[in-house]
């Protein structure tokens, strides 16, 4: 007779005993889910916790799964089976007969067929039964009531919470939308696949930016720099405009002024090679001359923009009198210019790009003021975006400068100070839609900001006329 048909006997109880193993793993896994659970739902009682009821399901429903996937590996083995059987009544039998497996002496053959008759006969089903460990379920039921009741005391950071995850929702469903509008901007034909590469590029990174805020501040933050990306974008064809009428005033650079204004990136390098080539020839003061022209071009635009470095560059080098070095600028200007004609000339200053552009522009607007206006409901928090309509305002500190801007609704102003900058002076100006939340950087001498000129950096609270009951 073979060992296994005395396993084969004991069958049945090794199934019960399996499902009293995984009852007490499940009712285990409860209690300590419930255990953490009440820890959270009281702790959110003192400080803002978000999703608070999606936490909890999701806690039970994993301590749950992770009990059901460990009760597989708790199925008693055969030797614990039989002492088990044995214990139940059949006093060792079970034991004896595994010890005796391969012994072939009668005896030991007659003791293994007893072994087997009585295990057949035994009725486990009466003889072991199932059990509820009833205390931890009692006490995981209690920690139920306990989660329960918790979600019926009030709370100021209960309150925090909820609005955090509207201001989560709201941040969520803007970027769904810009998105939705970027996919139809790459389905458009009114765009260049360069234009397209750089916008899909900022977007990407802004929606990763936008996935992660963690609050109003960083959302409005990293919609600001977004707009400025675009309007930086939008703001080439203006820069060559004014490198054109900065150059158009010396003889020497006036044909360079042409093929800028006609934005012909061939014609431009023609010019800037002849200028190099031309440069050997140049008297002192041709040099000081050129060298003034690209030095006015330069502070024609922004010290950040790359054009301004390079032009600035190329003007120390003319002045240096090093021509080897001055050729070398006046190269590597060409080529800048010639990209920044191309890039125009392909499709950014055409007007249908300029409408795609400008309807990302208003999706952006638009995000800031949705997610501004659900973030106003966070207890504590006194943050807007400023100049987002264009208004005009006036402020206790006097300020001396003159600036425009525009709003969602195209409302364009302008406003000038006192010339001083006095405590208590009198000062207006036209806050502009540029302006944007922590987005800061230096500004040019004559006051204005060219978009896309600033540089993020620390969030600074900006209040709103909405927001101080205006």
């Amino acid at each position: 007779m073979d060992i296994k048909d005395i396993y084969k006997s004991i069958r049945p109880l090794k199934n019960k005993m399996h499902l009293n193993n995984a009852i007490l793993c499940i009712t285990t896994a409860f209690l300590a889910a419930g255990c953490i659970c009440a820890v959270l739902a009281y702790t959110a009682l003192l400080f803002p916790v978000t999703y608070l009821w999606q936490t909890i399901i999701k806690v039970y429903a994993a301590s749950i799964a992770l009990s059901l996937v460990t009760a597989l590996f708790l199925r008693p083995g055969n030797i614990k089976a039989m002492k088990k059987a044995d214990s139940l009544g059949l006093k060792e039998r079970l034991i004896t007969a595994y010890e005796l497996r391969d012994d072939s002496n009668p005896l030991s053959i007659l003791q293994r067929k007893d072994a087997l008759k009585e295990a057949s006969e035994m009725n486990y089903r009466k003889l072991y039964s199932l059990k509820l460990p009833k205390k931890y379920v009692m006490a995981a039921l209690a920690l139920v009531f306990l989660i329960g009741a918790s979600f019926l005391i009030p709370s100021p950071a209960k309150d925090k919470a909820y609005s955090a995850e509207l201001l989560k929702k709201e941040i969520t469903k803007q970027a769904e939308k810009l998105d939705s509008e970027r996919k139809a901007l790459n389905k458009s034909s009114s765009l260049s696949d360069k234009v397209l590469s750089q916008l899909n590029k900022k977007i990407d990174q802004m929606l990763g930016d936008l996935k992660k805020s963690k609050n109003e501040a960083d959302a409005l933050k990293t919609l600001s720099k977004a707009k400025h990306d675009l309007e930086a974008l939008k703001q080439q064809d203006s820069d060559l405009k004014k490198l054109a009428d900065a150059l158009s005033n010396n003889q020497l650079t006036k044909e360079l002024s042409q093929a800028l204004k006609n934005n012909n990136a061939t014609d431009i390098k023609q010019e800037m090679e002849q200028l190099s080539r031309n440069l050997q020839k140049m008297s002192d003061a041709d040099k000081k001359a050129l060298s003034d022209s690209l030095k006015q071009a330069s502070q024609a635009l922004s010290p950040s923009n790359e054009l301004s470095q390079s032009l600035a560059a190329a003007s120390q080098a003319v002045s240096s009198g090093n021509s080897g070095s001055a050729s070398d600028k006046l190269a590597s200007l060409s080529d800048s210019l010639a990209q920044a004609a191309q890039s125009n000339s392909e499709d950014v200053s055409g007007q249908l790009a300029d409408a795609a552009l400008n309807q990302l522009s208003s999706m952006l607007d638009d995000a800031r003021t949705q997610i501004s206006d659900s973030g106003s409901n966070l207890p504590g928090t006194s943050v807007a975006l400023s100049g987002l309509d264009g208004q005009n305002g006036q402020g206790e500190n006097g300020g001396q400068g003159q600036g425009s801007g525009s709003g969602d609704q195209g409302q364009n102003g302008s406003g000038s100070g006192d010339g001083k900058s006095n405590k208590g002076g009198g000062g207006a100006g036209n806050t502009s839609s540029n302006g944007d939340l922590g987005y800061s950087g230096d500004e040019s001498g004559s006051g204005s900001r060219q978009p896309g000129e600033k540089q993020a950096k620390d969030y600074e609270n900006i209040y709103t006329s909405k927001r101080l009951g205006g």
